[in-house]
């Protein structure tokens, strides 16, 4: 999962990452970084979470973001959360992340779900920029709108476009 010369790590987090993942306030799942989360020893436990790091030379390496999700037994995959350092996300980082987890668990069309409230910006162009993801369905829950997007898979590869024949 790793790429070296890209000076990043994307691995399964551990437990020593939980005091780092703790000082991302602002993800999806809490745009306005009102509270910290209770916890992630449940989702380490599982394997349901990711990690990218850079690695700064100095020994400790930089956390940049994670992704969470939830696996069910039918082979279906919810994407619970993700955030990047900083007050705002950073698109490049939270679309890896979510490429590598789709890889990881095998990801099939139709398959992979992300709740997201209505028309928070940035994470609602972060998702809409994500190939393969469309609105599935909204809904009204907890004073807020959601939007409930679904995976349907990568695009085709578009096939160069050819100019005239010649004869």
């Amino acid at each position: 999962m790793s790429s070296p010369e890209g000076g990043y790590d994307i691995r399964l987090a551990r437990p020593e990452d939980i005091p780092r993942l703790r000082q991302i306030r602002v993800t999806a799942a809490n745009p306005e970084g009102k509270s910290g989360r209770k916890g992630f020893a449940d989702a380490i436990d599982r394997g349901e979470l990711l990690v990218m790091e850079r690695a700064d030379g100095r020994g400790e390496p930089t956390l940049l973001g994670f992704i969470e999700w939830r696996s069910r037994t039918d082979g279906s995959v919810t994407i619970r959360d993700f955030g990047a350092v900083g007050e705002e996300p950073e698109p490049v980082i939270i679309k890896r992340l979510v490429r590598e987890m789709l890889r990881s668990v095998a990801a099939r069309p139709g398959e992979v779900t992300l709740k997201l409230r209505a028309n928070v910006e940035p994470w609602t162009s972060i998702v809409r920029d994500l190939p393969g993801f469309e609105v599935g369905e909204r809904e009204f829950s907890r004073g807020s709108w959601w939007t409930i997007w679904v995976w349907k898979g990568e695009p085709p590869p578009r096939r160069p476009e050819r100019g005239p024949r010649r004869r």
